[in-house]
């Protein structure tokens, strides 16, 4: 299997831009990575994000020690198209999975694959939703269908939070009688300990708060329905969306958070929270009776807005909220430095951090506080900018390849490498590829002019795309 073809970038590749954007520096040891990622989590349940009737101590923890980044959205607000994407970099129309309950097939390429191949230990735990067909019993044997991962606890998908089961490398189920939250959690403090001296990758996908909306009763007794204070745009009367199922909610977030801080403590006891970088998200959002309507797959804040939290102590500074992914230029050093440390794939690598990255929060909405917010103006400018950088993305990487082939041989020129090929180098041949780069680049530039400050950090990886190849 080809590993070329449009490998993301850590996990969230548009967590890259925002790593970036910040300054990460070359280091010599490699961090560890956990991306934690509770099933449809809305953006609004955290205390950090200023919802101060959910209790999530540890939540917030991340976000004051790390970057928060609160305009961070689903790609496509529904499990498995969500998840496809946050593996393998790529809008759902690339990956294959536009509905639930498809496989992603085993020729996409995978961050998990990408890291194991670069000495990481990597794992996953929790619900995959991510091998197709028929939910139960949820067993996902060894090899190409795991996508990378070596280590495995998981099923394919169930939401019976305290009565389900889950696999490891056989077909027997492996039973659990209580809130998943809490085996889940003790699945990944074994990893972390099985692999505490060399670097891991650790996906942790925990059930809840998906539906149906029912904590351990010591958290249901927190939380008082009557007491609850409504988003402006709820109605009541909506299915799946009552006081008491908003209250069981802000209940099982408040247990999957208590879990979390399990995991925080193990690392801080052996020594690795400086050199973990954790990644906080969802694949979704839950309506919950705002506008009316009820779970995922909707256009409206409560669907698509996510968690977005960032902690990397040994390069992030604490206590930082960007209102955007990319807020400020990303430092085109630090993306030279990628490109060569990723041998040279340097069009592969801006189109992961971009492909997610222009989905997950590029540009701020006019009024962030207003839940009827039309975000149309600012998704149309980010989706024909994705448009022309994605073909730039293409084109560049012809292009360094031509080179890279150029330069292999010693002998043969630029027209030459790319002669017969399909590739742009082949089809318009070189110099004109160059120059459709540069009208892209401008078409990009001028597309992104609706999104503000963020025309400016959009334009940046366009000019830095463009650049690659003069």
């Amino acid at each position: 299997m080809t590993r070329r073809a449009w490998p993301p970038v850590l996990c969230c590749p548009g967590i890259l831009l925002a790593v970036l954007s910040v300054g990460v520096q070359a280091q010599t040891r490699r961090p560890n990575v956990i991306l934690l990622f509770p099933d449809q989590m809305r953006g609004q349940a955290m205390g950090c994000a200023g919802n101060d009737q959910v209790h999530t101590p540890h939540m917030n923890r991340l976000a004051g020690g790390g970057l928060r980044l609160p305009n961070t959205f689903a790609n496509t607000p529904v499990c498995c198209p969500a998840r496809a994407t946050m593996l393998t970099g790529k809008y759902p129309h690339k990956h294959g999975l536009k509905i639930n309950d498809l496989r992603l097939r085993e020729s996409q390429v995978t961050i998990a694959e990408l890291l194991s191949d670069a000495g990481y230990a990597t794992g996953f735990i929790g619900k995959w939703h991510l091998d197709g067909g028929i939910r139960q019993p949820g067993f996902i044997p060894p090899g190409p269908r795991r996508q990378g991962f070596s280590f495995w606890g998981a099923n394919e998908c169930s939401h019976r939070h305290f009565d389900t089961a889950y696999f490891r490398d056989d077909p027997t189920p492996i039973p659990i009688k209580q809130f998943e939250s809490i085996v889940w959690t003790d699945l990944a403090i074994e990893f972390v300990r099985a692999n505490r001296d060399k670097p891991f990758f650790l996906m942790i996908g925990m059930g809840p708060p998906h539906n149906p909306y029912k904590a351990p009763p010591e958290y249901s007794r927190l939380y008082d329905p009557a007491t609850l204070t409504m988003r402006p745009n709820w109605q009541p009367g909506t299915r799946l969306g009552s006081r008491k199922d908003i209250a069981e909610y802000y209940a099982m977030i408040t247990a999957v958070d208590d879990n979390i801080g399990r995991l925080l403590g193990v690392l801080d006891a052996l020594d690795l929270t400086a050199d973990t970088l954790i990644i906080f998200t969802s694949d979704h959002g839950d309506m919950l009776g705002s506008q009316g309507m009820f779970l995922k797959r909707k256009p409206f804040e409560e669907s698509i807005r996510v968690p977005g939290i960032i902690r990397y102590p040994r390069r992030i500074k604490p206590g930082q909220v960007r209102d955007t992914i990319a807020e400020t230029d990303p430092s085109l050093t630090d993306l030279d430095r990628l490109h060569k440390i990723h041998r040279g794939k340097t069009g592969a690598l801006i189109h992961a951090a971009c492909t997610m990255g222009a989905m997950c929060g590029l540009g701020t909405s006019h009024n962030p506080h207003d839940p009827r917010e039309d975000h149309n103006t600012r998704l149309a400018a980010i989706g024909e900018y994705a448009d022309a950088v994605g073909l730039m993305f293409q084109i560049v990487d012809d292009l360094l390849d031509v080179e890279h082939t150029a330069e292999q041989t010693g002998k043969r020129t630029r027209k030459d490498a790319s002669a017969g090929k399909l590739t742009f180098p082949g089809l318009l041949g070189v110099e004109a590829s160059r120059r459709e780069i540069e009208r892209l680049r401008a078409a990009s530039v001028q597309a992104v002019q609706p999104l503000g400050s963020t025309a400016k950090s959009l334009g940046a990886i366009a000019d830095y795309l463009a650049s690659r190849t003069r």
